[in-house]
């Protein structure tokens, strides 16, 4: 999934509050960066349906995805749902997989994960409807 201009620009907006500082992407770099530094609301998705929501801290976002520091490990594929603010409105939910999990040092880890998808506005923590379920599965790799 890939985010249009106006949506990663509304939610990088939100996020840093009027401080984003994008980066000089390298050549390697398939979308630019922003470095925004904000706590976000981050849920493993566990079987189809949403574990307890625990707090991480963006570590930089694209119109491609998001890297969070996150205090533990995450399984190369496995999902999870991030909230991110946008200026007028709710939170946009994004279901994201897992590309890569470094571990950084001192418990934490850099989690980077593609957009997968965005969620509806109303989608819930008790899990998702049936259908819901069987496209996170769907597009689980492997």
């Amino acid at each position: 999934m890939l985010l249009s201009a106006e949506q990663f620009s509304d939610i990088t907006r939100e996020l840093a509050r009027g401080g984003v500082t994008t980066g000089r992407a390298a050549e390697h770099r398939r979308a630019p960066r922003a470095h925004p530094r904000a706590l976000v609301s981050v849920i493993p998705v566990e079987d189809g349906r949403w574990a307890t929501p625990v707090t991480a801290m963006v570590r930089d976002v694209s119109s491609r995805g998001v890297n969070i520091l996150y205090a533990r490990a995450m399984k190369l594929g496995s999902q999870f749902v991030v909230r991110l603010p946008r200026e007028d409105g709710p939170c946009a939910q994004f279901l994201c997989t897992v590309a890569h999990s470094r571990d950084l040092r001192d418990g934490q880890f850099g989690i980077g994960a593609e957009f997968t998808c965005l969620l509806a506005d109303g989608a819930g923590e008790r899990g998702l409807s049936p259908a819901g379920g069987r496209r996170i599965r769907g597009s689980i790799p492997g």
